[in-house]
Formats: C-alpha cells, structure tokens, sequence
C-alpha cells in the first residue's frame, strides 16, 4: 500500500514538472533586467536561445522543470507580491500572531448557513500553491462582523494553517467527507465541546460541505493546470 502511494505521489510530481509555468514571461524578463543575455538563459535552462525568444515575448511557455535555475534565483521576486496576511492567537500566550503566506490562491470557500433573510459566512478554507507539489492550507473562522469593509480581513481568526502537498490534501478533504457521516449522530455534542478540534467541529457543523470538498479542490486543482491521479479522463480526439 505505501509503495503504491510512493508510486503515485512520484508519478504526480512528474507531470506536475511539466506543467506549463504561466509566468514564464515575467520570470525570463526579471533575468534580462539583471543583466542576463538571452544565450546565457537558454544555456543555463538548456534549450535554444529562439526558445527564449518566445518566452520572453509571451509566445511560448516553459516548464517548471525548464525554468528550475532561474525560479531558484528569481522566484522569490514573482512571489513577493503574491501574498496574503493571515492572524491568529498563540495557544499559550493568547497573543496575536501574523502569517504571511506567499503563493497564489487556487482554492477559496466561505463556508456559512442560509437562513430565510440572508448568508452568514463561519469559515473560508483557503489554499495557496508555493510551486511545484508545495500547497498551505487555511481555515478561518469569522469571529465578529464588521460594517465597515475595510475591516473584514481582521473579523477572520486563522485556527489552522499548514504547508503540505498535494497528495496531502487530497486525503485530508477524503477523509473529512467520510468522517462527516461517523460523528453525525454525536455532532451536537461535539459542537458543545470547546477542546475539540476545529477540523471536527466543522465537518460536525457542516456535514454537507466536509461531503462536497473532495470534488471541489479537485475541481479547483484540474481548474488550475495540476494533474490529478484518481480522475477517470475521457479525451477529446481533436
């Protein structure tokens, strides 16, 4: 079983190398800004230097395996303005933490029960892609409301946040499905415990979301370029 796993997380990895970087352009024009030559970059990157002609004109893109030697020199520079800033409360001291977590969202859900006059969001589960197979996940949950919107990202306590792969989180919105239907019948007494785990009280709360994350993220995952292992394909055969 953990060899089929291993297999599979590998086999992910690969195709994921080869998925084409959407900000090629951008990060071939950060290495031209710092004095690189276009012959320097298709040797470094080992391709032609008409390659990189078309990379820098936004005709063609790389891969992420391709581009792997400028990504270690420039990335961060695509990255910095790619972020968002999370906060949270220290377990032990209570005090007020902040997160910065870079990478760009690929998955956001406010998750909130509809009464007859209107929404009221309780949680967003957010994940960042950080490259490659890297993924941080957030949970939020809204501890007040605010009238005035430019407030409304300090009214979002962040109770969970953690960098995995894909596979990772994957079997995490798996598993939370099919954990909604154990503690539904001792959901209400689990919502009364205030030591539980938020991961608990939210599939206890909202059973038909927990339900519905396995398409979602791989919906959002597909959405967004990766390749995804358990989805059964029917190809187009133009």
């Amino acid at each position: 079983m953990e060899n089929k796993q291993t297999e599979k997380t590998e086999t992910q990895s690969a195709k994921t190398k080869k998925k084409p970087f959407k900000q090629t352009r951008e990060l071939v024009r950060l290495a031209l800004n710092n004095g690189w030559t276009q012959t320097e970059i298709a040797k470094t990157c080992r391709t032609q230097q008409s390659v990189v002609s078309a990379w820098s004109k936004g005709e063609k893109l790389g891969t992420e395996q391709q581009l792997k030697p400028l990504l270690d020199l420039f990335g961060y520079k695509l990255r910095r303005n790619t972020f968002k800033l999370y906060w949270r409360k220290n377990k032990e001291t209570s005090e007020t933490e902040f997160i910065k977590v870079e990478g760009k969202i690929i998955f956001s859900l406010i998750i909130g029960q509809q009464d007859y006059k209107k929404f009221t969001p309780k949680y967003k589960f957010v994940i960042h892609h950080q490259g490659s197979e890297q993924i941080h996940m957030v949970l939020k949950r809204k501890i007040r409301d605010n009238h005035d919107r430019s407030l409304e990202p300090t009214a979002w306590e962040t109770v969970f946040n953690c960098s995995t792969g894909v596979s990772n989180v994957l079997g995490l919105c798996d598993e939370l499905s099919s954990e909604s239907i154990k503690y539904f019948n001792d959901r209400y007494e689990i919502l009364r415990n205030d030591k539980c785990d938020y991961w608990i009280k939210f599939i206890c709360e909202f059973p038909e979301y927990a339900q519905s994350l396995p398409f979602l993220i791989r919906q959002a995952l597909l959405n967004h370029g990766f390749s995804v292992n358990d989805i059964i394909e029917y190809q187009a055969s133009w």
